[in-house]
């Protein structure tokens, strides 16, 4: 009936759109649904037809700020840069001696996190920089 990805069930009928599809060509009359021929037999009082709920302003509800904080954690923006620099951790597991549940993304936030808490003056870059040098990794 109506193609992927359109609202047509928000216009009209099911009936005026089965009934549209047999006079245009598109559906044969043989391949109509059972309840064709009983809804013409007996039409409803009114036509069925989608009505849009209310929207809660109508309801007389208030409109709530989000005061969700975003959540960020402190190993987020070391994450954020092996993802970026390495893209596939998995290509270049096999090149480096770790246990097998534990990928480069996350043995590399071990080692980062490590760090931290060893030399806390240090820049996240430079931290960055030793856990490469720690680990065994080099930048494409």
């Amino acid at each position: 009936m109506a193609s992927v990805g359109t609202r047509n069930h928000n216009i009209g009928s099911i009936y005026s759109r089965v009934k549209k599809l047999i006079s245009s060509g598109v559906m044969k009359a043989e391949n109509r649904p059972l309840w064709y021929d009983i809804y013409e037999a007996f039409p409803p009082k009114r036509e069925p037809v989608f009505i849009h709920g209310p929207t809660p302003d109508e309801h007389g509800l208030i409109k709530q700020a989000d005061n969700v904080k975003p959540l960020l954690y402190k190993e987020d923006w070391a994450r954020a840069s092996v993802n970026k620099l390495y893209g596939d951790f998995e290509a270049v597991h096999h090149l480096i001696e770790r246990p097998k549940e534990m990928n480069l993304s996350l043995s590399f936030i071990k080692v980062f996190t490590e760090l931290q808490k060893a030399h806390p003056s240090l820049s996240n870059e430079e931290i960055f920089e030793k856990t490469e040098d720690i680990i065994g990794v080099t930048r494409r």
